[in-house]
Protein backbone atom coordinates (compact mmCIF):
# COMPACT_ATOMS: atom_id res chain seq x y z
CA UNK A 1 0.00 0.00 0.00
CA UNK A 2 1.48 3.53 -0.73
CA UNK A 3 0.89 5.98 2.72
CA UNK A 4 -1.74 8.53 2.40
CA UNK A 5 0.65 11.67 2.08
CA UNK A 6 2.87 10.37 -0.73
CA UNK A 7 -0.10 8.90 -2.34
CA UNK A 8 -1.30 12.51 -2.89
CA UNK A 9 1.92 13.10 -4.69
CA UNK A 10 0.80 10.35 -7.84
CA UNK A 11 4.62 9.33 -7.68
CA UNK A 12 3.79 5.59 -8.14
CA UNK A 13 5.28 4.65 -11.06
CA UNK A 14 8.74 2.64 -11.82
CA UNK A 15 9.82 0.01 -14.00
CA UNK A 16 7.89 -3.15 -14.37
CA UNK A 17 10.72 -5.19 -12.64
CA UNK A 18 11.35 -2.86 -9.80
CA UNK A 19 7.45 -2.86 -9.23
CA UNK A 20 7.19 -6.56 -9.63
CA UNK A 21 10.08 -7.14 -6.93
CA UNK A 22 8.67 -4.96 -4.49
CA UNK A 23 5.16 -6.60 -4.51
CA UNK A 24 7.34 -9.83 -4.18
CA UNK A 25 9.19 -8.61 -1.29
CA UNK A 26 5.66 -7.42 0.37
CA UNK A 27 4.60 -11.05 -0.43
CA UNK A 28 7.42 -12.61 1.25
CA UNK A 29 7.54 -10.74 4.34
CA UNK A 30 3.44 -11.33 4.78
CA UNK A 31 4.77 -14.73 4.36
CA UNK A 32 6.81 -14.75 6.93
CA UNK A 33 4.35 -12.57 9.42
CA UNK A 34 0.85 -12.65 8.81
CA UNK A 35 -0.85 -9.81 8.17
CA UNK A 36 2.18 -7.68 7.44
CA UNK A 37 2.09 -4.71 4.96
CA UNK A 38 4.50 -3.12 2.80
CA UNK A 39 4.25 0.39 2.67
CA UNK A 40 5.39 2.82 0.22
CA UNK A 41 6.86 5.80 -0.24
CA UNK A 42 7.68 7.98 -3.30
CA UNK A 43 8.75 5.74 -6.71
CA UNK A 44 8.80 8.08 -9.71
CA UNK A 45 6.62 10.26 -11.90
CA UNK A 46 4.65 8.48 -14.88
CA UNK A 47 6.92 8.54 -18.08
CA UNK A 48 10.08 9.37 -15.62
CA UNK A 49 11.63 12.64 -15.16
CA UNK A 50 12.62 14.67 -11.85
CA UNK A 51 10.60 14.91 -8.80
CA UNK A 52 10.80 17.78 -6.30
CA UNK A 53 11.32 15.18 -3.36
CA UNK A 54 14.65 13.72 -4.81
CA UNK A 55 17.18 13.85 -7.25
CA UNK A 56 17.20 10.11 -7.89
CA UNK A 57 13.59 9.37 -8.36
CA UNK A 58 13.76 10.16 -12.03
CA UNK A 59 14.25 6.94 -14.31
CA UNK A 60 12.12 4.37 -12.36
CA UNK A 61 14.65 2.28 -10.59
CA UNK A 62 14.21 3.94 -7.14
CA UNK A 63 11.43 3.18 -4.51
CA UNK A 64 11.38 4.24 -1.10
CA UNK A 65 10.16 1.67 1.31
CA UNK A 66 8.30 2.95 4.79
CA UNK A 67 10.09 0.78 7.42
CA UNK A 68 8.02 -1.86 8.86
CA UNK A 69 6.85 -0.83 12.20
CA UNK A 70 6.03 -1.97 15.67
CA UNK A 71 4.56 -0.48 19.19
CA UNK A 72 6.51 -0.51 22.47
CA UNK A 73 4.25 -4.35 23.09
CA UNK A 74 5.71 -5.32 19.49
CA UNK A 75 2.61 -5.38 17.82
CA UNK A 76 2.67 -4.13 14.07
CA UNK A 77 1.09 -0.79 13.23
CA UNK A 78 0.45 1.35 9.66
CA UNK A 79 3.48 4.03 10.13
CA UNK A 80 1.50 7.22 10.32
CA UNK A 81 4.35 8.70 7.73
CA UNK A 82 7.58 7.78 6.73
CA UNK A 83 9.29 7.59 10.58
CA UNK A 84 12.79 8.65 11.45
CA UNK A 85 14.46 6.09 14.13
CA UNK A 86 17.54 6.31 16.09
CA UNK A 87 20.37 3.85 16.05
CA UNK A 88 18.49 2.37 19.08
CA UNK A 89 15.07 1.72 16.91
CA UNK A 90 13.42 4.13 18.79
CA UNK A 91 11.34 6.83 16.43
CA UNK A 92 13.13 9.84 17.10
CA UNK A 93 9.64 11.43 16.73
CA UNK A 94 5.88 10.79 18.61
CA UNK A 95 7.31 10.34 21.85
CA UNK A 96 9.82 7.63 21.10
CA UNK A 97 7.20 5.65 20.98
CA UNK A 98 7.01 3.63 17.83
CA UNK A 99 9.97 0.80 17.16
CA UNK A 100 11.75 -0.34 13.91
CA UNK A 101 10.65 -4.00 13.39
CA UNK A 102 13.76 -5.50 12.85
CA UNK A 103 12.46 -9.01 12.06
CA UNK A 104 10.16 -8.05 8.92
CA UNK A 105 13.15 -5.31 8.07
CA UNK A 106 15.13 -7.93 7.83
CA UNK A 107 12.78 -10.45 5.69
CA UNK A 108 12.10 -7.47 3.71
CA UNK A 109 16.31 -7.00 2.73
CA UNK A 110 16.80 -10.65 2.82
CA UNK A 111 14.25 -11.32 -0.29
CA UNK A 112 15.13 -8.06 -2.04
CA UNK A 113 18.68 -9.96 -2.12
CA UNK A 114 17.09 -13.14 -2.64
CA UNK A 115 15.08 -11.95 -6.06
CA UNK A 116 16.54 -13.46 -9.17
CA UNK A 117 14.52 -10.59 -11.53
CA UNK A 118 16.16 -7.88 -10.18
CA UNK A 119 19.94 -7.15 -8.98
CA UNK A 120 19.61 -4.69 -5.91
CA UNK A 121 22.42 -1.38 -6.50
CA UNK A 122 21.93 0.15 -3.15
CA UNK A 123 19.80 0.24 0.15
CA UNK A 124 20.12 3.32 1.45
CA UNK A 125 19.69 3.85 5.25
CA UNK A 126 21.14 4.88 8.22
CA UNK A 127 24.32 3.53 9.71
CA UNK A 128 22.35 2.77 13.19
CA UNK A 129 19.63 0.94 11.63
CA UNK A 130 22.22 -0.94 9.59
CA UNK A 131 24.22 -2.41 12.39
CA UNK A 132 20.58 -3.39 13.98
CA UNK A 133 19.39 -5.81 10.54
CA UNK A 134 22.72 -7.32 10.60
CA UNK A 135 23.79 -7.92 14.15
CA UNK A 136 19.85 -9.98 13.59
CA UNK A 137 20.92 -11.37 10.38
CA UNK A 138 23.93 -12.92 12.06
CA UNK A 139 22.04 -13.88 15.28
CA UNK A 140 19.20 -15.77 13.55
CA UNK A 141 22.21 -17.31 11.23
CA UNK A 142 21.57 -16.34 7.96
CA UNK A 143 23.65 -17.70 5.38
CA UNK A 144 26.71 -16.01 5.34
CA UNK A 145 27.07 -14.80 1.97
CA UNK A 146 23.61 -12.97 1.50
CA UNK A 147 24.93 -11.52 5.10
CA UNK A 148 27.88 -10.58 3.19
CA UNK A 149 25.92 -8.86 0.11
CA UNK A 150 23.83 -6.81 2.66
CA UNK A 151 27.09 -5.27 4.07
CA UNK A 152 27.65 -4.11 0.47
CA UNK A 153 24.84 -2.89 -0.52
CA UNK A 154 22.87 -1.59 3.19
CA UNK A 155 24.86 2.04 3.22
CA UNK A 156 24.17 5.43 4.55
CA UNK A 157 24.62 7.63 1.97
CA UNK A 158 25.84 10.86 3.50
CA UNK A 159 25.31 12.73 6.79
CA UNK A 160 22.71 15.31 5.20
CA UNK A 161 20.24 11.99 4.33
CA UNK A 162 20.76 9.50 6.68
CA UNK A 163 17.78 7.65 5.28
CA UNK A 164 16.53 6.74 9.34
CA UNK A 165 13.10 7.02 8.14
CA UNK A 166 13.15 4.96 5.28
CA UNK A 167 14.46 1.80 2.93
CA UNK A 168 15.30 3.57 -0.16
CA UNK A 169 15.91 0.59 -3.02
CA UNK A 170 17.61 0.98 -6.08
CA UNK A 171 18.20 -1.65 -8.69
CA UNK A 172 20.98 -1.79 -11.97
Amino acid sequence: AILPRQRRRGLAYGTNELVDAIVQAGEDVEDEFDGAVLWMGNMGRHGGGDIPYSISHNSGRDADLAFYTVTPDGEPVMPPDLIPYGSDGRSRGYGGYYRFDVERNWELVRSLLTNDDIEVQYLFISNGLRALLIAHAEREGERAQIVERARLVLRQPGREIPHDDHLHLRIY
